[in-house]
């Protein structure tokens, strides 16, 4: 059965990606990379990577406060099939720079996401 690893990273969407780069920049002197238009991310002291996605055209809006979630998996086939099973409605598996996700919904509407690391 696939385990959880930790959390792979924490982000929000947002409007507007330089804005909010700029304020956790200068509110936590926090050094952001820049992945493309939309996509930047940072490494806190502990490890963690948090980080800011542009919200899609079309997307429904994020309440003040939404995070995604992502949990690191080993093997991203595998939780695939298993969310699959459990009604959990995984989409395709997505590329991303350091990986491979899977975006499901849980029981309770939240939208999450599972991520393989790439090796």
């Amino acid at each position: 059965m696939p385990s959880v690893r930790g959390i792979e990273i924490v982000y929000r969407y947002v409007a507007d990606i330089d804005r909010a780069v700029a304020f956790y920049a200068d509110a936590f002197a926090l050094t952001f990379t820049r992945y493309g238009d939309d996509w930047a991310e940072c490494t806190l002291p502990d490890g963690v990577r948090f980080g800011f996605h542009l919200a899609h055209d079309g997307a429904q809006p994020q309440a003040p406060g939404t995070t995604m979630v992502d949990l690191r998996v080993d093997d991203l086939a595998a939780t695939h099939a298993r969310l699959a099973m459990l009604g959990a409605k995984p989409g395709d598996p997505q590329d991303a720079p350091t990986g491979r996700f899977v975006t499901f919904t849980d029981p309770d509407g939240y939208r999450a996401q599972v991520f393989e690391k790439k090796r």
